[in-house]
């Protein structure tokens, strides 16, 4: 949903405004004459459009950085349940070795491991000596009173934070996958939709800059030749060049630069065109709004399976409880039961009571 709302929809974001605007300057530019006017309005636009490119590149590094903190954060809380078992096992054996009952500190352990459970799939193995081990994702993390602690690292390892997550153990090195639970859905969010969306929108940009690049460089002007009309190769350093900002007299509308000409500026133009094949047989507004509907596709099956996977916990969390739980109604009908039972034998004793005195008094 994050993702979703940065992006807009199609008929509502910022950034495809910024798009049709700067196709529509270019197209305005085609039309002779060509003026300084109408060169300053494409430079804007085109001004305009990598600035709303790199606002949105740095809305996703946010969203991706919150995403990370959480998932620290979650780790984290792990690490110390993990030791939280730990403690209890050595409190349990300790315990138990007295021939003392450590019910209520299994059923402490038994929470803690409800915990872990939701934030990772996991397994608890009970030893003979009352302890338990805790697996996870087939590794044991564990084992009586040790602990092998979690963190998290990047596949990629270049310090980027662009690579994708992944939770692996200190001792060791070795690689730790999360089954579902919360964890997992942090990183399915950051490496599924909120990468995924970043890669969707550097294409758009890298293709942008390319198919404009190589044909502006083709232009002549009476300031010059051969100017390239973008800097960078991703959303988020895409800028205009700063010689046309200077001097938007630069800006090509022809290869010829004589005066009626005016081919660049109809090819660029036609680049965010219906039926201009860029990428994939897409123009580039269709390029850019496919990537918003397949955004908003994504979300609503997240949503779904959201409600789906919602459902089924709430039921497996009822059936639960009424095994391991306490049922106030079968305790209140029991408690009368043995109200009764009592209430009988005191009627027993009573009687046999008042035999026994009957008997000693005849003797």
């Amino acid at each position: 949903g994050d993702v979703e709302s940065i992006f807009g929809s199609v008929e509502n974001n910022h950034l495809g405004t910024a798009m049709s605007d700067f196709f529509n300057a270019w197209s305005s530019l085609a039309t002779p004459p060509v003026t300084m006017t109408l060169q300053e309005h494409v430079a804007d636009a085109a001004d305009r459009l990598a600035a709303d490119f790199r606002a949105m590149s740095a809305s996703l590094d946010e969203l991706s950085r919150d995403l990370d903190s959480r998932l620290e954060e979650g780790v984290g809380r792990l690490n110390a349940l993990l030791t939280n078992v730990a403690d209890l096992n050595r409190l349990i054996v300790m315990t138990e070795s007295t021939a003392t009952s450590a019910n209520d500190l299994r059923d402490q352990r038994s929470l803690v491991l409800d915990e872990i459970a939701q934030l990772t799939q996991s397994e608890a193995i009970e030893r003979d000596d009352g302890t338990v081990d805790v697996l996870i994702g087939g590794r044991t993390v564990v084992t009586r009173e040790h602990v092998q602690a979690l963190t998290i690292s990047r596949e990629d390892g270049d310090g980027s934070g662009a690579g994708r997550a992944r939770v692996t153990t200190v001792a060791g090195g070795y690689a730790v996958e999360v089954g579902e639970g919360s964890l997992r859905g942090l990183i399915e969010a950051r490496d599924e939709q909120v990468l995924h969306a970043r890669e969707r929108l550097d294409a758009v940009a890298a293709a942008l800059i390319e198919r404009v690049n190589a044909l502006h460089a083709q232009g002549q002007t009476p300031g010059g030749s051969g100017v390239l009309f973008f800097t960078g190769d991703s959303a988020a350093n895409i800028a205009l060049n700063p010689a046309l900002m200077t001097d938007p007299t630069r800006v090509a509308a022809s290869r010829s630069g004589l005066e009626g000409d005016t081919d660049l500026a109809r090819e660029i133009a036609a680049l965010g065109q219906s039926g201009t094949s860029v990428v994939d047989g897409q123009s580039l507004t269709e390029l850019f709004n496919s990537l918003v509907l397949d955004l908003a596709s994504r979300s609503a099956a997240s949503g779904d399976r959201l409600s789906a996977q919602s459902q089924i916990v709430e039921s497996l969390g009822t059936r639960l409880d009424s095994i391991r739980g306490v049922s106030l109604d079968e305790e209140a009908a029991n408690l009368a039961l043995f109200q009764n039972a009592y209430e009988a034998n005191a009627k027993v004793i009573a009687m046999v009571q008042d035999m026994f005195d009957t008997i000693l008094t005849m003797v």
